[in-house]
C-alpha cells in the first residue's frame, strides 16, 4: 500500500485520498469556506458549523465485534446482526464494503500486543517520546489499566495507541521483540508502523485529532529508500488533519479549557516536528509563522500538562516540571528557527537559492543576520536554564529524559547556525566582492565543536539508545567534517588518533541507529562512501595548504576550516551536495540541476 503522494506534488495543495477533495494546505491557515461546500451568507451559519464541530465524534464500535464481522468467515447474517451503533458507525465513514476490509483483520490491525508488554512500551514511550511531541495526556493512557492491573482500550483511539506503540518500539530488546513474533525490534518496529498505515489508510477514525496524533508520531518513520519522503508526506497530513480539529486556531475554544489544551499541544507538535525535519532533512517547512504563536502567552507551559502533573509512572512531580520547561523552551527555538529555514530551505532546490542570492545578495545577507540574532538571543536565554554538561540528578528532576531532549534541542541550535554561516559562505562566493571571512569560518568551527560536544555527553553517560532517528541527519554533518580532519591527520599517529577517537562518537551512534531504524542505513552507507572517498584521494588534499605552513600545523584549527578559508568552493560543493542526499533521498541530478559554480573542477 503506497504510503503517500508522489514527491513533486505541490507542498501548499494536498489532495485527499479518501475524498479526491482538495483541502487547505500547509502554507496557509484553514479557512472554514474552504472545508465545507457550501456558503455561509450569516454569522449564525458560521456559529452553527463551529457548534458541529465542537460536537464530540461518534465512536468507533467494539473492536472485537467490528474485527468478527470484517473476518472472512463472517456471512451476511452476521453482518446484518450488528448492533445499530455498529452499522451507523460503518455508514458514516463513507467506506467501501465490510467485505473490503477483510485486510485489517488479516493483518492483526485491531489486535494489540500483550498488555505486559504494551505497558512497558508505554513507560518507554513517556520516557523519552512524550515531551519531544506532547500530543496525548500521560494520565489517560495510564487510566486504561485499572486498580488490578487489568488493560482496556475503552474509548481511546486504537489508531493513537498503535502509533505509540510503532513510536517506542526502538527501545524493545530482541527478546520482547521476538516474543511478539519478529526477529528483532527493528522489524517489529516495521510492523508496527505498516499496521498503524493501514488504520489511516482505511479511515478507521473520523476524528481528525485523532489522526493527526497518529499521523505525526509516524514522522518518526523513514524506510530505506525514502525518495518518496514518507515522514514529509505523513508530516503535512498531521498538519492538514490538525487544521481540520481547528488546532491552529485553538485559543478560540478558552470556554472548552481541556480540549483548548489538547489542540494546542497537537499543534506545537506539528511545528516541533516541523521546524526538526526541515532543518534536519534540508527540506522546505509547510508550516509558516504564525505571528500569535510568536506572543509569549501562547507557548507551552504548565498549565497545559497540569492534569499530567504527579501522575505519571515513569517521572517524579519535579522531573515533570524540568521537562515541561525544556518544552517551553523548545516552544521559543521553533520561533527563532522559522526566519532561517525560510532563508535557507524555502526553495529546495539549490539552482533556485543560487539565483535569488544573485538577484539580492545584500538582502540574503540581511536576512542571515536576523536569522542569526533570534537564534543568538534564544541562546543566551535558554542555555542560562540548561547549563552545559546537562548534569543528571534526580533529584533535581534532571534525568536520562531530560539529558536526551535538552542536549539535541541544543544540537538543533548548532545546526542551524552552521548552515546559516554556510549560506553567507556561498553568498560571498557567488558574489566575489569579498573572501569568506574569518569571523564565518569561527562560527561554524563553534558550531560543530559545540554540537560535538553535546553528542559526546550523550554517548558518555550511554543514552545513544534513547536518541531519536533524526540524530542521523544531524550528526551528518559533522561526521564528514570529522572525516575531512582524520584524512589530513594521516601520518601523523599522535594527531590521527585523537581524530579517530572523535570520528567514533559519530560512528557509535549510527551503529546503534542501524540496529533501531530501518531508514538509517541509506545515510550510513553513504558516510561511508564519503570517507573512504576522503582516504582515498588524500593526497589532494594536501596541497590545500600554503606550503610554508606545511601539514603539521600549531594551530588548533580543524582541517575542514583550513579548507574552508584557502578553497572555499570545495567544501561548500560536498557540503551541499551531502544537502541534496539529505533531502531527495540521491545526489543532485535531473531533479535539481547543480549550479556550474558549485560543479566547475578547481
Amino acid at each position: 500500500m503506497e504510503a503517500g503522494p508522489e514527491p513533486t506534488q505541490p507542498e501548499h495543495m494536498q489532495i485527499s485520498t479518501q475524498t479526491g477533495l482538495m483541502l487547505a494546505g500547509s502554507e496557509h491557515s484553514a479557512d472554514v469556506s474552504e472545508l465545507y461546500p457550501f456558503d455561509m451568507a450569516t454569522l449564525a451559519e458560521l456559529d452553527t458549523i463551529f457548534d458541529a464541530a465542537l460536537r464530540p465524534q461518534s465512536q468507533p464500535p467494539d473492536l472485537n465485534m467490528l474485527a468478527s464481522a470484517m473476518s472472512e468467515t463472517a456471512d451476511a447474517a452476521q453482518i446484518a446482526q450488528l448492533p445499530d451503533t455498529v452499522a451507523q458507525w460503518v455508514a458514516d465513514t463513507n467506506q467501501p464494503s465490510l467485505a473490503d476490509h477483510q485486510v485489517l483483520p488479516s493483518r492483526e490491525c485491531f489486535e494489540l500486543p500483550q498488555p505486559e508488554i504494551v505497558r512497558t512500551m508505554m513507560r518507554s514511550y513517556f520516557r523519552f517520546v512524550h515531551y519531544a511531541i506532547p500530543v496525548v495526556d500521560e494520565s489517560e493512557v495510564w487510566a486504561l489499566w485499572d486498580d488490578d492491573g487489568v488493560f482496556s482500550l475503552a474509548d481511546f483511539p486504537l489508531v493513537v495507541m498503535r502509533a505509540m506503540i510503532f513510536a517506542s518500539a526502538q527501545f524493545l530488546d530482541d527478546e520482547a521483540a521476538q516474543c511478539l513474533g519478529h526477529a528483532n525490534k527493528r522489524t517489529a518496529r516495521i510492523e508496527f508502523y505498516h499496521r498503524t498505515q493501514d488504520l489511516l489508510a482505511f479511515d478507521v477514525y473520523k476524528d481528525p485529532l485523532a489522526n493527526a496524533q497518529a499521523s505525526l508520531l509516524l514522522t518518526y518513520f523513514s524506510p530505506h529508500d525514502n525518495r518518496a519522503r514518507v515522514n514529509s508526506f505523513w508530516l503535512m497530513n498531521a498538519a492538514r488533519y490538525a487544521r481540520l480539529a481547528f488546532a491552529n486556531v485553538f485559543f478560540f475554544f478558552g470556554e472548552h479549557p481541556a480540549h483548548m489544551r489538547r489542540l494546542k499541544r497537537l499543534w506545537w507538535s506539528v511545528l516541533f516536528r516541523d521546524r526538526i525535519m526541515s532543518l534536519g532533512l534540508r527540506r522546505a517547512p509547510i508550516i509558516e509563522s504564525d505571528p500569535l504563536l510568536q506572543d509569549g502567552k501562547y507557548v507551552l507551559g504548565l498549565a497545559d500538562f497540569e492534569p499530567e502533573l504527579g501522575k505519571s509512572e515513569v517521572h517524579c512531580r519535579e522531573t515533570q516540571i524540568a521537562l515541561i520547561g525544556s518544552v517551553t523552551t523548545m516552544c521559543g527555538l521553533a520561533q527563532a528557527l522559522t526566519s532561517g529555514l525560510v532563508v535557507l530551505y524555502g526553495e529546495e532546490v539549490l539552482l533556485l537559492r543560487v539565483k535569488r542570492i544573485q538577484r539580492g545578495p545584500e538582502k540574503v545577507l540581511h536576512q542571515i543576520e536576523n536569522a542569526l540574532e533570534e537564534l543568538t538571543n534564544w541562546y543566551d536565554t535558554s542555555i542560562c536554564q540548561f547549563p552545559s554538561p546537562v548534569t543528571l540528578d534526580e533529584d533535581k528532576g534532571r534525568t536520562e529524559s531530560l539529558s536526551v531532549l535538552v542536549n539535541m534541542m541544543f544540537c538543533y541550535h548548532c545546526a542551524a547556525k552552521f548552515a546559516l554561516e554556510l549560506l553567507r559562505m556561498l553568498v560571498y562566493e557567488l558574489t566575489g566582492d569579498r573572501p569568506t571571512s574569518l569571523h564565518t569560518i569561527q562560527a561554524m568551527e563553534h558550531a560543530i565543536d559545540d554540537m560535538t560536544n553535546r553528542v559526546q555527553e550523550i554517548v558518555h553517560v550511554r543514552l545513544t539508545g534513547y536518541l531519536p532517528i533524526s540524530i542521523s541527519a544531524y550528526i551528518a554533518l559533522p561526521l564528514v567534517l570529522q572525516s575531512i580532519n582524520v584524512s589530513s591527520a594521516q601520518g601523523d599517529e599522535t594527531q590521527e588518533s585523537v581524530e579517530n577517537r572523535r570520528l567514533e562518537i559519530f560512528q557509535r551512534i549510527l551503529g546503534m541507529q542501524r540496529s533501531q531504524f530501518d531508514g538509517t542505513d541509506f545515510i550510513i552507507d553513504t558516510l561511508q562512501s564519503i570517507s573512504k572517498c576522503f582516504t582515498r584521494d588524500r593526497h589532494a588534499e594536501r596541497d590545500v595548504l600554503p606550503p610554508s605552513r606545511g601539514r603539521h600545523l600549531t594551530t588548533t584549527a580543524p582541517y575542514w576550516s583550513r579548507l574552508a578559508k584557502s578553497r572555499p568552493r570545495e567544501l561548500l560543493r560536498l557540503l551541499y551536495r551531502l544537502d541534496c542526499l539529505l533531502c531527495y533521498g540521491g545526489p543532485p541530478g535531473a531533479q535539481d540541476p547543480y549550479p556550474n559554480v558549485l560543479s566547475e573542477p578547481f
